[in-house]
């Protein structure tokens, strides 16, 4: 399914953009983020919209990182080249491979660094 055909058949979307989903699932996985402990950040989705982001990504909503590279700074402030592809690639990475791959691979990251410094 394309993002539109998701947008058309969803009853909670009928009334929404591509570029609004975008939005939303960047407020959601900024939580994630925050969640992972790599940016502190207070909640930016409401309820309502974090359970619609769950099931617009069940449904296989595609995200891409160039629309999220416009999106970052907008919502964020944030317009550190750098540090706004890193927010990107690590979204995309949690979009496409899931959250707890991402945090088992964080983990494991930070438990080989802690091996090093000692």
């Amino acid at each position: 399914m394309t993002n539109e055909e998701i947008l058309s058949a969803h009853p909670g979307c009928k009334n929404l953009s591509v570029t609004a989903v975008n939005l939303m699932l960047c407020h959601y996985y900024i939580g994630k983020l925050a969640e992972l402990k790599l940016i502190s950040c207070p909640p930016t989705i409401t309820p309502k919209g974090f359970d619609l982001s769950m099931d617009i990504i069940e449904r296989g909503w595609k995200l891409d990182k160039e629309s999220l590279l416009e999106i970052i700074p907008k919502i964020t402030n944030i317009s550190y080249p750098p540090f706004v592809n890193g927010m990107a690639e690590t979204i995309v990475e949690i979009h496409e491979k899931g959250f707890d791959s991402v945090k088992e691979k964080l983990e494991e990251f930070t438990e080989q660094n802690d091996e090093r410094s000692n």
